[in-house]
Order: C-alpha cells, then sequence, then structure tokens
C-alpha cells in the first residue's frame, strides 16, 4: 500500500477503535508527505471533521495546498474554531518568533507564500527572459 493511503488508513483505524473520539486530540506532523496531491482536499476535510466532532488537532505542514484548503474553510466559517501559526527563526533574534492568525491570510510572515513568489519570479525570468 502506498504510504500516503496507510496514514489515510491509520486515521481510519484511529476513528473505529475508538481512540480519536470527543476531547481527544490529534498530533499530525506533514500529514501530506507521500500523500498523492489530488488527497489533500480528503485529508483536510477529515481533519475538519475530527474537529466537528471534538477532536482537537495539530497540523504541522509546510504544504501549499493543504494550508490553503484549511485557510479556505477558516475563511467561509464552516470550521470550528481554528488558528494558524507561523514559526520564524531570525539571525538578529535568538529563539524562534511565533504569529497567530485566526485566518491564513492573517500571517505576515507566511514561509510557504514567501517560496512560492520566489519560484514564481524564477519561473518569469527563466520563461519570459525576465520581462513582465
Amino acid at each position: 500500500m502506498a504510504e500516503g493511503m496507510r496514514k489515510l488508513g491509520m486515521l481510519d483505524y484511529l476513528i473505529v477503535n475508538g481512540s480519536l473520539t470527543d476531547n481527544g486530540f490529534l498530533l499530525w506532523d506533514e500529514p501530506e508527505a507521500s500523500l498523492n496531491p489530488q488527497l489533500t482536499r480528503l485529508t483536510g476535510d477529515i481533519v475538519l471533521g475530527l474537529a466537528r466532532s471534538g477532536v482537537q488537532s495539530w497540523i504541522a505542514t509546510h504544504d501549499y495546498l493543504l494550508t490553503s484548503e484549511l485557510g479556505l474553510a477558516a475563511e467561509q466559517s464552516t470550521t470550528p474554531e481554528m488558528a494558524f501559526f507561523a514559526l520564524t527563526r531570525s539571525a538578529d533574534i535568538e529563539g524562534s518568533t511565533i504569529e497567530r492568525g485566526d485566518k491564513l491570510a492573517e500571517l505576515q510572515d507566511n514561509a510557504i507564500l514567501k517560496a512560492l513568489a520566489d519560484l514564481h519570479k524564477r519561473e518569469e525570468s527563466a520563461f519570459l527572459g525576465g520581462a513582465s
């Protein structure tokens, strides 16, 4: 079985055996790793469904698709309480800084969007020779 499908199967197993119940919690690091991108929306829907049933979830991700799916759900106000966090390490500050927003768009220091913008600039330069 593909690793990504195994992850989703494990969630099903945890739900069926009663490990993920009301007042339970899920800590999931990079759920998108090894997952077919076409299953990203399903993964977001599963996390949101768990939240609606009382399971508090913490998702750590660097994935644009998953972050955007959850961000869209927060914008549409169809979710239980949700918060987004950005952790940043700066050379001039000891330790890390934490930024919090109720909506994804509220984060000023979004490393995912910065990397995506940089990619688009490099693509523009490569394909258009720097012309806009």
